[in-house]
């Protein structure tokens, strides 16, 4: 929820038209070829959307209705480097927009 609500915060949205993740991302890093910072906002909009299991704690079906099975299989010291990267990027996404 923190990644959700600093993007709706940094990029002033209006999150009652968005209900996923997915939808808030693709929003915040939204911009035409054109615009120069495109590349940049591309590189967010991918890194944000690459961690969208881990920051949903996703479950994802198996093909039989009683088994789910976490999406993802990590250790403490991993997940930990990925909160790590995942903060630092959102410092750096306020810099960017400060700019």
């Amino acid at each position: 929820m923190k990644v959700e609500k600093e993007l709706v915060d940094i990029f002033e949205l209006h999150p009652d038209d968005m209900t996923m993740l997915n939808q808030i991302i693709q929003k915040a890093f939204r911009c035409r070829e054109t615009d120069p910072n495109y590349e940049k906002m591309r590189e967010f909009r991918v890194f944000f959307t690459s961690r969208k299991t881990l920051l949903n704690e996703f479950n994802h079906f198996e093909g039989n209705m009683n088994i789910f099975q976490p999406a993802i299989d990590i250790t403490k010291s991993a997940l930990q480097k990925e909160i790590t990267e995942i903060e630092e990027k959102l410092i750096e996404i306020k810099t960017f927009m400060q700019s």
